[in-house]
């Protein structure tokens, strides 16, 4: 293996354990925005624990095939239905009875699994983050992406020449899917500045009026496109040589 599929391989195995690291550290220290109040350095550090711990099993999925195409062709039901029942709920009940039906929505379509068989693409699992409410958590979406691409090259496409060409038209619908969820999310911040802004505010501790956070949602918006196109390239060709690699190990281990 070459020392540059190596930095590569390192680089995207860091991305999940550390953006849920972060997400667990938000969550400790911003615990009352979702109704909690816990405002404790222990119980931070044990999110950002279990969030490190949760990124190195998104890598597990990620840098195993079958287990990839388990996640991709098992998780987006019962992921969308958990999300929606608890995030739609919350609005009208207890935090914790939304929770609860969320809980019961995963099971619905655990069960839906059993009775269904669905031709599911990867857009079905980028959908998913219109349910995270921050765009910009969406671009970690951008490294299955990409790994999805590279195994339907390795499955489907055998001619060089197509390779460049299906990456780029993954990337570019990968993209265009946070195109349109950052701009669903900016009309939801236009509609309810105040309430966007004051989580802004509690979030970063930085003050600023109504019209520079929307300059910020603009500006992040575009950055997390770019991103999103960027991630999701780099991820379907280091994956795709990294699967290539393993291949051709096998079978000069067999010769």
């Amino acid at each position: 293996m070459s020392m540059i599929l190596k930095i590569k391989l390192f680089v995207l195995s860091l991305v999940f354990p550390l953006s849920f690291l972060l997400a667990g550290y938000l969550i400790g220290e911003n615990s009352y925005l979702l109704g909690f109040e816990f405002k404790n350095t222990g119980v931070t550090i044990i999110l950002c624990v279990i969030g490190f711990l949760i990124g190195i099993v998104f890598n597990i999925i990620c840098y195993y095939r079958k287990v990839f195409a388990i996640a991709i062709y098992q998780t987006p039901i019962p992921l969308t239905l958990f999300f929606s029942f608890w995030w739609i709920t919350n609005s009208f009940v207890n935090e914790w009875i939304a929770i609860s039906l969320g809980f019961l929505g995963l099971f619905l379509g655990l069960w839906l699994n059993s009775v269904l068989v669905l031709p599911y693409q990867f857009f079905k699992i980028i959908i998913l983050g219109l349910f995270m409410g921050v765009p910009i958590f969406n671009i970690l979406l951008g490294v299955f992406a990409g790994n999805y691409l590279a195994m339907r090259i390795i499955s489907y496409i055998k001619d060089e020449k197509d390779i460049g060409k299906s990456i780029h038209q993954g990337a570019s619908f990968s993209a265009l899917v946070i195109l349109i969820i950052s701009i669903l999310a900016g009309l939801m911040a236009f509609v309810d500045i105040e309430t966007y802004l004051q989580t802004f505010t509690s979030l970063t501790h930085i003050p600023i009026n109504g019209e520079k956070f929307l300059l910020i949602l603009v500006i992040a918006g575009i950055i997390g496109v770019l991103l999103q196109y960027l991630i999701t390239r780099f991820t379907a060709y280091t994956m795709l040589h990294f699967h290539n690699y393993k291949k051709f190990s096998g079978t000069q281990g067999h010769s």
